[in-house]
């Protein structure tokens, strides 16, 4: 059965048609091709941004040195404050006062040497070898570029520095000679000893005491005993420097360099003399009324004010007594015996003068 006529029906898609390409007429505005921005981004001008940079950190650089300078300077004004300070105490003899102000001086710059050997001068004067002996080796740890001086200083207090750093006492041995050996010594040994230890006295040295010396010109000492002296290079206590001359009478001259000096100018006063006594050497004197080979009894029986020291430890040398007496108003005399020598019954042998 046929239910009627079939209907015919035209379905139209919802597409598009592709668009056909006409030349020259490309458009990609359409829905098939995205409108794309084809312009460039605008360029930073990156020039201005790296001389903008450069000109902040020499900025930065100007000030920080500028600061740097100022601190620095700040400080070495305070130490030379305090160094002064304790040069000054030293003179008064405010020796507790000098300890404060070199000590400050050390803390404000630890690697300036000058305080240091300072403050160990006022321990030795102190008779506190103990203490100088720390500050000079806290000296050496903290000042590298003047070690060689240093361990030159411990070295004339007995110690030394061993190769791992550690503080070291110097076990001295001196050889003595017995009284049988010397007997024993022939006449032509005897005569060729005294020939290398001493030498005719000049009329100019005749008219001088080893006190004299104290407080004279190196230019002065070169006209007594002559322009050959030998500068030794190791250092006393402090920027004391020595020297001394060969074939003549055994004495020391110790004058300050504070600015280390290779060689003195020659204006440089004497501040310490160091006698070292012999038999024959022609001085019968140490300062007016004050004979050489004495003991400490006929030393006391003179009448001077002194102190006593008969337990030495940490020698540099080797003494064992000593002896201190106040000759007059600026001059000290020093006496030392050697080797546990007692001192009520032997003579010293060596003498400090300043």
């Amino acid at each position: 059965m046929r239910c009627g006529t079939p209907v015919q029906m035209e379905i139209q898609p919802d597409i598009k048609p592709f668009p056909v390409y006409q030349p020259g007429s490309f458009q990609p505005e359409n829905d098939f091709f995205p409108q794309v921005n084809h312009s460039k981004p605008p360029k930073k001008n990156t020039k201005k941004i790296i001389f903008a940079v450069a000109g902040g950190v020499l900025l930065l650089a100007a000030v920080a040195a500028v600061i740097f300078i100022f601190v620095i300077n700040g400080t070495s004004a305070k130490w030379q404050e305090q160094y002064d300070l304790g040069l000054q105490y030293m003179e008064e003899g405010e020796y507790d006062e000098a300890i404060v102000a070199f000590t400050a001086a050390i803390e404000i710059e630890p690697m300036n040497s000058l305080a240091y050997f300072r403050l160990a001068e006022v321990y030795e004067i102190l008779d506190d070898t103990d203490k100088a002996v720390e500050v000079l080796y806290l000296g050496w740890t903290n000042c590298t570029d003047e070690r060689q001086e240093f361990l030159e200083a411990l070295e004339k207090l007995g110690f030394y520095i061993d190769d791992n750093g550690a503080l070291t006492v110097i076990e001295a041995i001196e050889e003595e000679t017995t009284e049988d050996e010397t007997e024993q010594s022939s006449e032509t040994q005897e005569t060729a000893t005294t020939a290398e230890t001493t030498m005719p006295e000049t009329e100019s040295q005749k008219s001088y005491l080893p006190v004299d010396y104290s407080g004279m010109t190196i230019n002065e000492i070169k006209e007594i005993f002559g322009k050959n002296f030998i500068l030794d290079r190791g250092w006393y206590i402090g920027a004391e420097k020595a020297f001394h001359y060969e074939n003549g009478l055994t004495i020391y001259f110790y004058y300050h360099d504070p600015e280390l000096l290779e060689n003195p100018t020659g204006d440089e006063a004497i501040t310490i003399v160091y006698y070292i006594l012999a038999e024959g050497d022609g001085v019968s004197e140490i300062a007016p009324g004050v004979a050489t080979f004495l003991t400490y009894a006929q030393l006391q029986a003179l009448g001077y004010e002194g102190d006593f020291n008969d337990n030495i430890e940490h020698s540099a040398v080797g003494e064992t007594s000593s002896y201190m007496m106040q000759y007059d108003s600026d001059t000290k005399i020093e006496f030392f015996w050697f080797d546990g020598n007692d001192p009520y019954q032997t003579p010293y042998t060596r003498v400090m003068i300043y």
